[in-house]
């Protein structure tokens, strides 16, 4: 991934450019509800016992590390990509929130592309 940008308003989504020039948007509901869980869970220790662990930030001490494990390593769906979107890498990602949305990217082969946000299609 060599540009992204996250979707407003709805934030659901993020739109990722690579370095071989593809430009998808993919969902990341499941990554923001897993994130909003667990600061949900943060805050209850906060309010409970664990407060000075909590503000001190020994807290994160006692949770679950990353690993190579299903809970942190899966894929998440592609709503549409398109292969060769530029020559090159795409360095910029910006999504415009108009009536219809689109996203713009710049590409390494100094061409400015825009595209539909809810389809991909070259507009």
């Amino acid at each position: 991934i060599t540009a992204m940008a996250v979707a407003e308003p709805e934030e659901d989504y993020i739109l990722v450019g690579t370095d071989r020039g593809g430009f998808a948007r993919v969902c990341i509901e499941s990554v923001v509800e897993n994130a909003k869980r667990q600061a949900e869970d943060i805050l209850k220790r906060k309010e409970g016992d664990e407060a000075a662990e909590v503000i001190s930030g020994r807290i994160f001490n006692k949770l679950p590390k990353p690993a190579d494990t299903p809970d942190y390593v899966f894929q998440l769906p592609s709503l549409w990509l398109v292969q060769g979107a530029h020559r090159g890498q795409v360095d910029q990602v910006i999504h415009c929130r108009r009536r219809p949305s689109m996203v713009l990217t710049l590409g390494m082969d100094a061409c400015v592309r825009m595209w539909a946000y809810d389809t991909g299609e070259a507009l």
